[in-house]
């Protein structure tokens, strides 16, 4: 009788440490992937440098907030991961402190350019640019490019965190990336 309140004891601690864990995480996928299920890296169309990447949600600001040297791929609202049915969105910086951060290259992404993503366990996934376009932070928040479900396609959206100037617009790059 001892050993089966035991368990019962162990168990109940463990279902409330998944609970905690869900609830500071946003109880995202990417806890129950496996890391080698996971994207670890991206590379741009330019091809200069693998970009690490990292499961995250919204930070304590309710903002998506990657480091300059990294992207975020985003994990709340029901995203899915990169290659899965669906939209994926992944986050990062175009410029720190007035210089090239991992996302800067990305103004320059085109219709028919590649953009790879590495898993964890080696698996690569790559990605068909359809579209780049900058949107303005109201229209990012709109827009069903991004944050629709997109049950038809498998697709990857890669936003700047930060805004930027390309010709008359100013605003976020919005770079979309499809399975070909």
């Amino acid at each position: 009788m001892a050993v089966l309140a035991l368990v019962v004891i162990v168990a109940l601690a463990l279902g409330i440490r998944a609970i905690i864990s869900a609830l500071t995480t946003g109880g995202e996928a990417a806890a129950s992937l496996p890391v080698a299920d996971q994207p670890v890296q991206i590379e741009l169309p330019d091809g200069e440098r693998a970009i690490p990447l990292r499961a995250a949600a919204l930070n304590d600001s309710g903002r998506i907030d990657p480091p300059p040297d990294e992207g975020i791929w985003y994990t709340g609202h029901d995203r899915v991961a990169p290659g899965e049915l669906g939209t994926a969105v992944i986050v990062g910086q175009a410029e720190d402190d007035g210089k090239p951060a991992a996302f800067g290259a990305l103004t320059s992404a085109g219709e028919g350019d590649r953009v790879t993503i590495t898993f964890g366990d080696g698996v690569t996934l790559e990605l068909d640019v359809v579209s780049n376009q900058i949107l303005t932070e109201d229209e990012l928040a709109d827009s069903d490019l991004v944050w629709g479900a997109q049950q038809d396609t498998h697709r990857t959206v890669l936003v700047t965190s930060d805004t930027v100037e390309q010709g008359e617009r100013e605003g976020h790059v919005v770079v979309v990336g499809q399975l070909g």
